[in-house]
């Protein structure tokens, strides 16, 4: 596989020698795997051995995200919120 100009968080088409597969590029858990995000919200490891071509559709915009103060009333009680994802979170 030749090396490309890809980041994470581009929208590409990888042919595999079975089939094509869009989604954006996740940080791999290993050198020799590309994940990916799928529409479904799904991740998925391709090897990238089994890899024939990589198409980019759309290259990731870098916005900065202006973070927000959050006002807290002394009178009432302090919670936490356990948030542990998933599929169905």
């Amino acid at each position: 596989m030749k090396k490309r100009r890809i980041s994470e968080g581009d929208l590409i088409a990888v042919t595999t020698t079975t089939e094509t597969i869009q989604g954006r590029m996740l940080p791999s858990p290993s050198e020799n795997y590309l994940s990916l995000k799928l529409d479904s919200g799904y991740n998925l490891n391709i090897k990238k051995s089994e890899i024939k071509e990589i198409k980019v559709i759309q290259k990731t915009s870098k916005t900065i995200i202006e973070e927000e103060y959050v006002k807290t009333e002394k009178n009432l009680p302090y919670i936490s919120i356990l948030h542990t994802g998933g599929t169905v979170a």
